[in-house]
C-alpha cells in the first residue's frame, strides 16, 4: 500500500472542496438580479413570452352567492346556529316521543327488556312488598 498516493489524493480532494466552497461563497454574496436593473427597458425576448394575468372584478362580500362556506355540500346560505340547535332539539323530541308511544302501545321494550305491562306488574309487585314491609315495621 502506498500511503503517499493516498495523502496526495486527499490533499487534492481537500483543495477541490475549498475551491468549490469559495465559488459557492462568491455566488452567495453576489447581488441577485432585480428588475430595476433593466432601467425601464422591457424584458429581453430570450427570457421567454410575457404572460399577463387579467384583473378580476371584485364582487361585494355581502352578496349571498359570494359567501365563503366550509360545508361539504358547498351551500351558499348563511348558517344560523340557533336554527340548527332548534332543529336538533325537535328531531330528538320527535324520536323520544315515538319511542314512548311504541313502548306505551306494547310494541317495544324498555332498557331492561320489558314491555309496559311487564314493567307495570313488576313495579306493583315491588310496591306491595314495600307496603307489607312498612306495615310489619309499624306493627312491631
Amino acid at each position: 500500500m502506498n500511503y503517499e498516493t493516498t495523502i496526495e489524493e486527499r490533499a487534492a480532494a481537500i483543495a477541490a472542496m475549498v475551491a468549490k466552497r469559495e465559488v459557492d461563497q462568491l455566488a452567495y454574496t453576489a447581488r441577485p438580479f432585480r428588475f430595476e436593473d433593466l432601467n425601464g427597458r422591457p424584458e429581453p425576448k430570450s427570457w421567454g413570452p410575457l404572460y399577463t394575468k387579467p384583473v378580476k372584478a371584485k364582487r361585494p362580500f355581502n352578496d349571498e352567492t359570494n359567501i365563503p362556506t366550509n360545508c361539504a355540500s358547498g351551500q351558499k346560505r348563511c348558517f344560523d346556529a340557533a336554527k340548527h340547535r332548534a332543529k336538533i332539539r325537535a328531531d330528538f323530541a320527535a324520536l323520544a316521543n315515538a319511542e314512548k308511544r311504541a313502548w306505551a302501545d306494547g310494541k317495544s321494550k324498555n332498557s331492561q327488556g320489558l314491555t309496559i305491562r311487564q314493567a307495570y306488574a313488576l313495579a306493583m309487585k315491588a310496591k306491595r312488598a314495600r307496603l307489607e314491609a312498612l306495615e310489619l315495621a309499624e306493627a312491631a
